[in-house]
């Protein structure tokens, strides 16, 4: 039966997380293949869809393998926006989210500046030429370089602080952010670029 109301809403998501409690009871830690739920339909976006975005990219496997990651981020974004997910495993689910951004960014910056860069100057170098090419403005490039430097934590031995209580829902948030702005003004640029020479 559809919902039609918040107080409909609520009494589901009690039944659902009651019944999911009972299920995981009953199981533990074992995986039987006869006992999973159906993952809601509608919430994951479809890869062809998400390869749209990629449009400055010539490489089809590329831009196939950077949606397909994307859709890594729609599995992190419905379980921290439809459970009650909390403490560390939160932290760390919102820590792989940016780390995935990050990821995608640098991957997006190395293959669109190609050998317009020096290879040593990485990531900092790459976006600091974007900033000068007028492709990036000062706020994109901030926000990009906060992205780097928070993904940085992905390697452990560099890190050195307790990872806790450090990562927020708005930090997954920011580096999402960062992450599109890159995408959005290299396409608004190359638009631009081919405005100009038409």
């Amino acid at each position: 039966m559809p919902i039609t109301n918040d107080v409909q809403l609520q009494n589901v998501l009690q039944r659902i997380g009651t019944d999911l409690q009972d299920v995981q009871n009953y199981l533990g830690n074992t995986r039987r293949t006869d006992a999973k739920f159906r993952f809601p339909r509608g919430f994951i976006r479809r890869a062809a869809d998400l390869r749209k975005r990629f449009g400055f990219l010539r490489d089809d496997t590329l831009k196939r393998n950077l949606s397909y990651q994307l859709i890594l981020s729609d599995v992190f974004r419905w379980l921290l926006n439809r459970s009650d997910i909390t403490g560390t495993a939160q932290e760390m689910l919102i820590k792989e989210g940016i780390c995935l951004f990050a990821s995608q960014s640098e991957t997006i910056l190395r293959v669109y500046c190609g050998n317009r860069t020096s290879k040593k100057k990485g990531v900092p170098g790459r976006i600091q030429f974007l900033v000068s090419t007028s492709v990036l403005d000062s706020n994109a490039a901030d926000e990009l370089n906060w992205l780097w430097k928070t993904r940085c934590a992905l390697h452990l031995y560099l890190v050195e602080q307790r990872e806790h209580q450090i990562y927020k829902i708005s930090d997954y948030n920011r580096g999402r952010n960062a992450y599109r702005s890159l995408g959005r003004s290299i396409s608004e640029y190359e638009l631009r670029r081919r405005k100009a020479n038409a």
